[in-house]
């Protein structure tokens, strides 16, 4: 998922201070990894990496429904951005956010916030806090297949 400042020539003009105070028309995108297998996207997303001018990458380990539930949120981010109903801020609004709100509605996990909005300050952030987070995430996980296991039994019982 990638996202970023859109401006019309129109909301251009009055530059950095108009782009800033009024928002502008974002822009995002999801870009699929088309595989189902985990570690073939793994790579995939490492050789995207290595082929980009970004050089550091973060990877939270997830279920296959909390994957599901953040794709989810992740379409509809996109389309409120890319509708104009969610307005790009040059001031506070960076990639990072792209990201942010549909990992934390499908996970159920509070990522660090920072309102700086160079994505280098909040990826130091985040690599400081993200043991702390892949715990809570597999805490989550459990907590997911301890409830089907019970929708399971549940469903054996009553078909007996």
């Amino acid at each position: 998922m990638t996202q970023g400042a859109n401006p019309t020539p129109e909301e251009s003009k009055g530059g950095i201070s108009k782009m800033a105070s009024g928002g502008v028309q974002g822009g995002m995108m999801l870009v699929p990894l088309n595989t189902t297998d985990v570690q073939e996207a793994i790579n995939k997303a490492k050789q995207d990496i290595n082929n980009s001018p970004y050089t550091d990458q973060v990877i939270l380990k997830t279920s296959s429904e909390m994957d599901e539930k953040i794709f989810e949120n992740a379409q509809k981010e996109t389309g409120e951005t890319n509708s104009g109903k969610k307005k790009y801020n040059l001031i506070t609004n960076n990639c990072v956010d792209a990201c942010q709100a549909p990992i934390e509605k499908g996970t159920g996990i509070k990522l660090p916030k920072d309102l700086d909005p160079r994505p280098n300050k909040y990826f130091s952030k985040l690599e400081k806090k993200l043991e702390k987070l892949q715990r809570k995430l597999d805490k989550e996980v459990k907590r997911e297949e301890k409830k089907a296991e019970k929708a399971k039994t549940k469903s054996t019982k009553n078909e007996r």
